[in-house]
């Protein structure tokens, strides 16, 4: 016999065109919400299966790197992705540090859907939102490479 899950309530916000979909693809706004939220955990999931071995642990270090200070939005998720690493490349020099050849990497992330950089995206970002690293650059490193580990 099936545990019941526990589910909490939460209020978040929604603009009218998504409104709309879920409405029109489920019936009602709550059935919609409830299910993008419960699948979003799974496709993320699933992704990170999908991109584990395709890139190489420094090029992983690049890619959080890259989301750091930077903030997400539903409206371009994944679609900013690459532009956001090229800076990181061509402006911060980010290909040397962390010793990556810069048009593998590029040409790498070129290759996903746009799915998969979105989720790809969330991922190095959560690095950040999990507080991970130290104020020192030795532990913030070892704490990128430990994170890094999920997609070798």
């Amino acid at each position: 016999m099936k545990k019941a899950v526990t589910k909490q309530q939460l209020g978040p916000r929604a603009d009218v065109k998504t409104m709309d979909f879920f409405k029109v693809h489920f019936g009602t706004v709550n059935a919609g919400a409830e299910y993008a939220l419960e699948a979003f955990y799974s496709l993320f999931r699933a992704t990170l299966r999908e991109l584990r071995g395709k890139f190489q642990q420094e090029e992983l270090m690049l890619l959080i790197d890259g989301m750091r200070d930077r903030e997400l939005t539903a409206v371009n998720a994944g679609q900013g992705f690459l532009n956001e690493i090229e800076d990181a490349i061509h402006l911060n020099g980010a290909d040397k540090l962390w010793n990556v050849k810069r048009e593998e990497i590029i040409k790498k992330i070129r290759m996903l859907s746009v799915s998969q950089r979105a989720l790809l995206e969330v991922w190095a970002h959560g690095f950040w939102k999990a507080n991970r690293g130290g104020n020192e650059e030795t532990m913030e490193k070892e704490a990128m490479r430990e994170w890094a580990q999920q997609l070798v």
